[in-house]
């Protein structure tokens, strides 16, 4: 139970130290202001609170350097964190907004595109999805983009960027190698097709749809949906590529 414990609250603190504090951290040559301050060491105390029992050195050290004149001498004494409810929703517009921040530096990263370098994102939402704008400045700020608007139809000359089945577009004059993106499209679309042609051999089994649980059905239809809309989405930027 400790080392399952001690894995989580270190998932948390990576989360804090590689994602929290890079979205609050100040533009060049401006400071915090004094709000995200308060705000980022309040949940900087807490989790050192968790940390306590599995790293009570490191923890101690770091909370003698943050605690106000009003907490406990020690970390030792300190009262435990309480649990309370959380905004289930923010956090699934945080996941996602994530896994897109996350393609776009995997995009540059693979690209070669100086961290530098701003770019343009161009996003088309499928299935008649609403956008969903909450973390547009932050992805904007992490991925150096200094354009990011929302379309309707896929625009010209412009590469493509897939997540779940969110279209996103950067322009191809900002560095793109095309030729190397139609072979990875190509190699996604293979992979694609055969883990569909595998979900619908296990819906066609009429055994496991009469055994399985409802909810474990709807799981493999769901799967189906979204490789479903994937391999559209890829074949339609393979002949948007293409010559």
């Amino acid at each position: 139970m400790a080392d399952a414990l001690l894995a989580v609250y270190k998932l948390i603190w990576d989360d804090f130290c590689s994602w929290y504090l890079e979205m609050v951290k100040p533009a060049y040559g401006k400071s915090l202001d004094q709000s995200t301050y308060t705000a980022t060491i309040s949940f900087l105390d807490s989790l050192l609170r968790l940390l306590h029992p599995f790293m009570p050195f490191i923890t101690e050290e770091i909370y003698q350097r943050i605690r106000k004149e009003t907490d406990p001498e020690s970390i030792t004494i300190a009262p435990y964190p309480q649990t309370e409810v959380f905004d289930r929703e923010i956090t699934d517009r945080f996941a996602r907004a994530r896994q897109a921040i996350m393609a776009i530096r995997n995009f540059r990263q693979e690209k070669n595109l100086s961290p530098k370098q701003s770019i343009e994102l161009y996003i088309r939402k499928n299935n008649n999805e609403v956008p969903d704008t909450t973390f547009d400045s932050i992805a904007k700020k992490l991925c150096n983009i200094d354009k990011l608007e929302y379309i309707d139809r896929k625009p010209e000359n412009a590469f493509p960027v897939i997540v779940n089945t969110t279209e996103l577009y950067i322009p191809l004059d900002q560095g793109v190698d095309v030729e190397a993106e139609i072979a990875s499209l190509e190699n996604d679309l293979k992979y694609q097709k055969g883990f569909l042609r595998a979900i619908e051999k296990k819906l066609s089994n009429e055994k496991f749809v009469g055994n399985a649980p409802a909810a474990v059905v709807e799981s493999e239809r769901k799967k189906q949906r979204d490789a479903q809309a994937r391999i559209r989405v890829i074949e339609e930027q393979l002949r948007t590529l293409k010559p």
